[in-house]
């Protein structure tokens, strides 16, 4: 009992536990920046992410008002800075450019967006620029990505189970005939489910419909699909231990027989939110969380797999000494779960509200609340040891891991809750056209807390405009807090920094910027800023 409350506190963790930073592609800045006029056209561009990004296939691309390419086609990753993405131009003439960009951050994910700038002329439409953004996860995607997380844990936790558990106690003879068809099953669909993954990375990366050719150049030339290769000829290794588990003999012989399940893992590590961290730590702990997985799905699985083989008696004569070495490695399976899970939770989940307010940290509620009823299962079989419905028991825990595998599958998926955040909550820029001027409104970092506004007046043709009286007005739309107003001193030309001030709860906060020129016109002009 002390045992398992321990178990559940450690669960526990993984709710009420605040989180820290973590990492993923994310757009930090762009030359020329998002929205610029320029004087001068520019012979080449650049995007910024905040980590190490990869592009196989068209990387970059720049167009006119017309929807012509005017980038010298040679958008790349710079080999120099892997957070880069640089390609020349063309000679450009006045007018409006946008950019467009898809990349592949180092957890799998396809980032891209839109940014604009414009040479000349009036500064582009705020519509014209996209900013960054990761498509969500789709239902096809984040089924394909569960099963093949399930079908690897299975190549990796059968035999680990079937060797070190199964065989020291009921011997070779008592293993199932039907081991070699379960392994050919078992790898096949792991080749299968990568297939489907590797085309619908393919056609979200390149942007391209599906075909024969981009297929091939996918799992060639990205290193998703170099990870699929690699994990497929694992599982074909994996799946050929259960063929002859009945010939491997001496505990060196069995130990060296897990290595492949155990790198067939590895893939997924390498492929996960805990790589894009750039740190050996979470791809350590991510590991370590698929092998305690594998051990612990193994187990369930190898009991349905060897209890229909069994009669009355000899189930009676060797499930208790089988369930008797098996748990404790399910015991330190489900501490490792929690423990490692807990820890990822910190990485990914800013905090408990965020477990409410992201697709990430619903995703997560799901999987935590699916986890509750198999511990109890799990807990309810650890005392019966075999006794009862165990095989029903089994099968019902069985049942509800897969549906946890396919939760924790959507969320490998998708981008983590703490980068969702940031997608939605960066610094604040809206720059609006009235008549007779151009305002652009900053606001850093547009969070709870102090914030430095910036206010930027201009000419429609981007000439800025000097000695202008700029204030600010803000308040909380939806509840009467208070009306809070501040001045703003010029800096540099057409350009008003106001003293900081204050989001002191989320929502909408309505900020009115009021502008009075020399010659005597007076604009103003409220902007709503979402605040988190």
């Amino acid at each position: 009992m002390k045992r398992l409350v321990l178990i559940l506190a450690a669960v526990a963790a993984l709710i009420v536990t605040p989180g820290r930073a973590g990492a993923h592609a994310e757009l930090v800045g762009s030359g020329p920046p998002n929205g610029a006029v320029l004087r001068e056209p520019p012979t080449a561009v650049e995007v910024r992410f905040s980590e190490p990004v990869t592009a196989a296939f068209t990387a970059i691309q720049v167009r006119d008002s017309a929807g012509v390419r005017v980038d010298a086609g040679d958008g790349r990753v710079d080999p120099q800075d892997p957070t880069r993405l640089v390609a020349g131009l063309r000679p450009l003439g006045e007018g409006l450019y946008t950019i467009s960009y898809r990349v592949t951050s180092l957890d799998g994910h396809v980032v891209q967006g839109t940014l604009a700038f414009s040479v000349g002329t009036a500064p582009p439409p705020a519509e014209a620029a996209g900013g960054a953004g990761a498509p969500g996860v789709s239902l096809p995607a984040g089924l394909l990505h569960g099963l093949t997380q399930w079908l690897s844990l299975l190549l990796a936790g059968l035999p680990a189970f079937l060797l070190l558990v199964w065989t020291p106690v009921a011997g070779v003879r008592r293993l199932p005939g039907s081991l070699r068809l379960v392994g050919d099953v078992l790898s096949s669909l792991l080749i299968l489910s990568g297939l489907g993954e590797l085309g619908l990375y393919a056609v979200q990366a390149s942007g391209e419909p599906l075909s024969a050719g981009l297929l091939l150049n996918a799992a060639t030339g990205t290193r998703t699909g170099q990870l699929w290769l690699v994990r497929s000829a694992l599982g074909l290794l994996a799946g050929s231990i259960l063929t002859y588990a009945g010939r491997l003999g001496g505990p060196l012989t069995r130990a060296l027989a897990l290595l492949p399940g155990a790198g067939l893992l590895l893939t997924l590590s390498l492929q996960s939110h805990a790589m894009a961290t750039r740190q050996w730590l979470p791809v350590a702990a991510d590991f370590v969380h698929l092998l305690a997985a594998a051990a612990w799905a193994g187990g369930l699985a190898g009991f349905a797999l060897t209890l229909p083989s069994l009669g009355p008696a000899e189930r009676r004569a060797l499930l208790d000494p089988v369930i008797r070495r098996f748990t404790p490695v399910a015991a330190a399976a489900v501490l490792l779960l929690a423990g490692t899970g807990a820890y990822g939770a910190l990485l990914h989940v800013p905090g408990p509200e965020a477990v409410t307010t992201t697709t990430y940290g619903r995703t997560l509620a799901t999987k935590l609340a699916l986890l509750v009823p198999v511990l109890a299962l799990g807990a309810l079989n650890m005392v019966r040891r075999g006794h009862g419905r165990f095989g029903r028991a089994v099968w019902a825990e069985l049942a509800l891991l897969v549906a946890i595998v396919a939760a924790t599958g959507f969320l490998t998926s998708m981008p983590p809750a703490r980068a969702e955040i940031r997608a939605r909550s960066g610094p604040f820029s809206s720059l609006v056209h009235l008549q007779p001027l151009a305002l652009r409104l900053k606001i850093t970092p547009a969070r709870i807390g102090m914030n430095t506004p910036t206010v930027e007046v201009a000419e429609h043709d981007g000439t800025p405009i000097s000695g202008a009286s700029v204030g600010l007005r803000v308040r909380e739309r939806d509840h009467d807090i208070g009306l809070h107003s501040v001045e703003a001193r010029e800096t540099e030309p057409g350009v008003y920094v106001a003293d900081p001030i204050i989001f002191g709860m989320p929502g909408d906060w309505e900020v009115e910027v009021v502008v009075l020129t020399r010659a005597g016109q007076e604009v103003r002009y409220t902007f709503v800023v979402s605040v988190p």
